[in-house]
């Protein structure tokens, strides 16, 4: 685990207000503090469309055969 990776950990440890990160930007040209709460936001996202992301899942999984 890289350095940023623990630092976004402890972040998201103590608590972070989820947010998506600004658009355009990957993960390298985030701070940890907007890559933290881009994750907690992601994670908000997939646990509130569960449903629709198993059904895209399942249909590229039968695509892929």
């Amino acid at each position: 685990m890289s350095l940023f990776d623990e630092e976004v950990a402890a972040i998201r440890q103590r608590g972070v207000q989820p947010r998506h990160k600004p658009y355009g930007r990957k993960k390298s040209q985030c701070t940890a503090k907007q890559w933290a709460a881009h994750l907690e936001w992601r994670a908000r996202y997939y646990a509130g469309h569960k449903e629709e992301w198993d059904m895209y899942r399942n249909r590229w999984l039968a695509n892929k055969r």
